[in-house]
């Protein structure tokens, strides 16, 4: 999946789930099951603005057993 934003004036980055994720115009971000919150910040931490999603259906893999 990938996040984009167009526009904006000085250092803006992105925030996911509280946590710095990215500083780039576009990031991409493997979809993970859950509720999540996706900020635009500015230089300051400001949030720009903000979107609430939830990821359903997606699973993580488990590692296969090993082989003897």
């Amino acid at each position: 999946m990938w996040f984009e934003r167009t526009g904006g004036v000085g250092q803006l980055g992105w925030r996911l789930d509280g946590k710095p994720f990215s500083r780039d115009a576009r990031a991409a971000w493997l979809p993970w099951p859950g509720r999540h919150r996706l900020e635009l910040v500015d230089g300051r931490g400001e949030v720009i603005d903000s979107v609430a999603f939830e990821v359903r259906g997606a699973f993580a893999k488990t590692a296969a057993p090993a082989v003897k």
